[in-house]
């Protein structure tokens, strides 16, 4: 009897430990990002399709399911989803995830954004006063993303903090293979260096 209720505790504990978080990304770009970092150590969810412009879904049911079991959402942030994600959050009524907590994250406030506005309208076309968003094709900037990210895993997943900075180191060697002039623009800290698609990490 105690060597079962024994093997009951340990199967418990080693499930606790093994428990991965739940990660919502904004868009497959934030997606790949979060999956690169976290590894298996999260369950990644992307809100936006890949074939819709990130700038004007709509909120839907789904949408505020996934954000309300979510530990963390990694988004592209300087105002790129403002039309609909902060309503997803507020609908979500999900404390761990509001803008100013551990567990929200815009890659766009971790690195220096290029062609910064003071101000802008729709009259301008896709505009973004606080600069702009579209860091998914730099490098340059994703890299700096995934090391920031890794360290905000690493503070809500301190078992695993050595896998997520150590996945993160790894993303610029990648970035070098993928885009031929990946090196130099890393060495140099100028981008971006290639425009692609698909994200490339």
């Amino acid at each position: 009897m105690k060597r079962l209720l024994l093997a009951l505790l340990l199967l418990i504990v080693s499930g606790a430990a093994q428990a991965a978080l739940n990660v919502v990304a904004t868009t497959p770009n934030m997606g790949m990002l979060a999956r690169t970092v976290a590894g298996e150590h999260a369950d990644v969810r992307i809100l936006a399709p890949a074939d819709r412009d990130a700038h004007y879904l709509q909120v839907r049911p789904n949408m505020m399911a996934a954000l309300r079991r979510a530990d963390l959402v990694v988004s592209v942030g300087a105002e790129l989803e403002i039309g609909w994600l902060p309503p997803a959050i507020q609908g979500a009524h999900n404390p761990r995830i509001q803008p100013g907590q551990r567990g929200y994250f815009e890659a766009a406030a971790q690195v220096d954004l290029m062609d910064a506005h003071g101000v802008a309208d729709r009259s301008l076309g896709d505009v973004h006063p606080a600069g702009n968003p579209h860091i998914y094709f730099d490098p340059v900037r994703m890299a700096e993303a995934g090391e920031a990210l890794a360290e905000r895993l690493a503070s809500m997943d301190e078992a695993n903090a050595d896998a997520y900075r150590a996945n993160a180191r790894a993303s610029p060697n990648r970035c070098e293979n993928i885009c031929p002039r990946g090196k130099l623009s890393l060495k140099a800290r100028q981008g971006p260096c290639c425009i692609i698609r698909t994200p490339i990490i």
